[in-house]
């Protein structure tokens, strides 16, 4: 199995993230303790946030009949929950089911059949900036055939706030024994206390 287009993916989020890092900071730094929102802004920060998700995962390694050269794109609804723990950190309940039917080999030959994914998982997340959040944890992802554990790692990054909801690009790289899965989509989400 070759993971050349999953690492190309997981690179270009990587640099998108770590070029929105550096380029946000100024707009935390303009709310500083002279501005007259800055002490409102912080004490009226939502607690919670349930959004929906849709989008696409890209499983690099399958085989299905509208495969292009192995790579599958399976479309994607989700529901999220996530609680804010303090200042820059919250933990999430992630869950997803790709609508679709594939079909993975494995190393050893034999095949894997996967159809209609559940995939579950609990990451911790963190603020990187306003806009930015990075989260990583683990997780599960289930079938009528087989449950397999998995380690999920991603990326947040929120388009839009008109309050009291939000709009965000996400992106998620799902690690395991099997193979490596990348969901990328849109979420929208409604904040509150």
């Amino acid at each position: 199995m070759t993971h050349r287009p999953v690492r190309s993916l997981v690179r270009f989020f990587l640099l998108l993230a770590a070029t929105a890092a550096i380029a946000t900071p100024g707009q935390a730094q303009e709310r500083g303790e002279g501005h007259p929102e800055a002490g409102e802004h912080e004490e009226q920060r939502p607690r919670h946030r349930l959004a929906i998700f849709t989008g696409n995962t890209w499983i690099p390694e399958g085989n299905h009949e509208g495969a292009i050269d192995g790579l599958i794109a399976a479309p994607t609804l989700g529901l999220d929950y996530a609680l804010r723990l303090g200042e820059r950190f919250a933990i999430s309940s992630i869950n997803d089911v790709q609508v679709a039917s594939y079909v993975i080999e494995r190393e050893d030959g034999t095949e894997l059949e996967r159809e209609r994914v559940f995939v579950t998982s609990l990451v911790l997340m963190w603020e990187a900036s306003p806009r930015l959040q990075l989260f990583a944890g683990p997780g599960l992802e289930t079938d009528r055939h087989e449950t397999l554990g998995l380690a999920k790692i991603g990326v947040e990054w929120v388009l839009f706030e008109p309050h009291p909801w939000d709009v965000a690009l996400n992106f998620a790289w799902d690690i395991k024994k099997e193979y490596d899965s990348i969901a990328v989509g849109l979420s929208i989400g409604r904040l509150w206390p």
